[in-house]
C-alpha cells in the first residue's frame, strides 16, 4: 500500500518525540538538574539579570540590549521544555492512531483475496 511508508513515517517521528519528551522530564526529575536549572537559571539568574538591567551600569543601549537577550535567552530554554514536552504529548496520541491505522491496513491486505499468477 502506499500509505504504509507515511504512517511509519509518522510512527518513527512520533516515538522520536516522545523519546525526547520522556528524556526531558527524566531530567527534570534529577535533583540536581531541578537545582541547577529550574531553580538558579530559571529563578536565580533571571532575577539578578533584572536587577542588573535597572543598574546604572547598564543603561547604555549596548549594555541593555545584551541584558535583554540574556533574560530572552532564559525564556527561550523553558519555552522550549514546554514545547518539548507539548510536542511528545501530541505524539502519544498520533502514534496511537497511527499504529490503529497501520493494523487496520495489515487486517484489510490479510483479507483480500490472493492474486494467482
Amino acid at each position: 500500500m502506499q500509505k504504509e511508508p507515511a504512517i511509519e513515517l509518522d510512527i518513527t517521528q512520533a516515538k522520536n518525540l516522545i523519546a525526547r519528551r520522556n528524556l526531558y522530564l527524566e531530567l527534570s526529575e534529577i535533583p540536581q538538574f531541578k537545582a541547577f536549572i529550574e531553580g538558579e537559571y530559571f529563578k536565580e539568574e533571571a532575577a539578578r539579570l533584572v536587577l542588573f538591567r535597572a543598574s546604572p551600569a547598564t543603561q547604555t543601549p549596548e549594555k541593555q540590549f545584551e541584558v535583554d537577550k540574556r533574560i530572552d535567552g532564559i525564556g527561550y530554554l523553558k519555552q522550549y521544555f514546554i514545547t518539548v514536552v507539548g510536542m511528545g504529548n501530541i505524539a502519544d496520541k498520533t502514534l496511537r492512531d497511527s499504529l490503529a491505522t497501520q493494523q487496520e491496513l495489515m487486517d484489510e491486505e490479510s483479507e483480500l483475496p490472493e492474486l494467482s499468477k
